[in-house]
């Protein structure tokens, strides 16, 4: 799960992202790739204003249990809580600063692998995509759907241009 959250008041420039598993958080700014999303978090992000970041997850904070009236005789058998649900990946949250002409881009791991690993793809979206206004959908699903020998993962993706 990815979510990218943008505001409605046009003078907020905080974009906030967050999630788990497989995928990226990209910024195109003055025609350079930025990943918004290291490895688990543990190295910083490359360039510009970029804030806030978290791994893991704090521990499951039970509620106490409830103090038993004196009519009431204790449970013979009580069930433990149930144990929380496995995380499958480190929890990731980013808050990024916008300017002018950056492009954002939300996408599962089958455009974020090809684009961190094949200079030529992100070269291209680089190219495509460094414009002040974005492109029209046809243009953007072909971009998106561009093929790179032994990346044949679906392919999911949201961008944001900046005005």
């Amino acid at each position: 799960m990815r979510c990218l959250l943008l505001p409605a008041h046009p003078a907020c420039r905080t974009r906030v992202f967050f999630g788990v598993g497989g995928g990226g958080l990209f910024r195109l700014r003055d025609g350079v790739w930025q990943d918004l999303e290291p490895d688990g978090g543990e190295r910083d992000t490359v360039g510009g204003p970029v804030i806030g970041y978290g791994s893991g997850r704090p521990p499951v904070q039970r509620a106490a249990q409830e103090p038993q009236h004196p009519q009431q005789a204790p449970d013979p058998d009580p069930t433990p809580p149930p144990e929380s649900e496995p995380v499958h990946g480190p929890f990731r949250f980013r808050a990024s600063v916008a300017r002018p002409g950056d492009t954002l881009l939300l996408c599962s791991a089958g455009l974020a692998e090809p684009l961190r690993g094949e200079a030529a793809l992100a070269d291209r979206l680089a190219e495509r995509w460094d414009t002040a206004e974005a492109p029209g959908l046809a243009a953007f699903l072909a971009d998106a759907q561009t093929g790179v020998k032994g990346y044949a993962d679906d392919r999911t993706a949201a961008a944001v241009w900046e005005a």
